[in-house]
């Protein structure tokens, strides 16, 4: 149920609150840190297959002239070093990658803060350890935009059912629509789900998915800005604190 009380004096029309992709960041840490342990671990091997590979390289290029057996074993242990250097998996990759879109997101929805509304960044999904990228409270109502930074395109059939890459988007689309209704249940008042997708190419830049709409990073501000407004300042300003009592920071 909502609070009736009046806001506040210190309140302030509009504002920003958390740190946009803190939890993807997070993750990429984490999961940096363990792998950079075990790259650690295997360095003995890893040095002796430097070695190996420059001796090698070394031997059987000296019968060939004795001058060349110094620059090739150096090639040799140049590319094995090369090709046995520390990388992160694509799967954290992929974190550091989504933190950098919420990110973005997070400066578009600058414009909206600048007229009365409020965005709540990576807040705690009620009941659950997911996140919630951007909760945004402003004159149209509540809505929870979820941060893919993805590459290449989404696709869309007749039936309404979309792909990304050939991969099906239902379930991205269930559970972004899942973290709503939880934070839904939070608030007490209806939360409308968006997906933001970045650096992907997007039909008409904007396609509806089970009613949830999948757009381009220019197209939010514009599709938030055409709503219709149901409340009015005091209304969003009685909800955002009441979301600020409800729903934490995930991080």
């Amino acid at each position: 149920m909502l609070p009736t009380a009046a806001p506040n004096a210190s309140w302030q029309q509009g504002g920003a609150f958390g740190t946009p992709g803190a939890s993807a960041m997070t993750h990429y840490q984490q999961a940096r840190a363990s792998q950079w342990a075990s790259f650690v671990r295997s360095l003995p091997w890893r040095l002796a297959g430097v070695i190996a590979a420059g001796v090698l390289a070394g031997t059987l290029t000296h019968s060939a002239g004795p001058r060349l057996a110094g620059p090739a074993a150096a090639l040799a242990a140049g590319l094995v070093g090369w090709r046995l250097r520390f990388r992160v998996s694509a799967e954290t990759a992929a974190w550091r990658r989504g933190a950098r879109g919420e990110r973005r997101t997070a400066r578009a929805l600058r414009k909206l803060i600048r007229q009365g509304w409020t965005v709540l960044h990576d807040v705690a999904i009620p009941g659950s350890r997911a996140n919630g990228d951007h909760l945004l409270i402003g004159p149209p109502g509540v809505f929870l935009v979820d941060s893919k930074a993805w590459h290449g395109h989404i696709t869309q059939a007749i039936d309404g059912q979309a792909w990304h890459n050939g991969h099906h988007l239902d379930q991205v689309i269930a559970t972004v629509r899942w973290e709503a209704e939880q934070v839904a249940g939070a608030l007490g008042a209806s939360v409308l789900p968006l997906l933001c997708v970045h650096d992907t190419d997007i039909p008409w830049d904007e396609i509806y998915v089970d009613n949830v709409p999948v757009l381009t990073p220019t197209r939010p501000l514009a599709l938030l800005r055409s709503l219709p407004a149901h409340m009015d300042q005091v209304g969003v300003m009685l909800l955002t604190e009441h979301a600020r009592h409800q729903v934490h920071p995930a991080t």
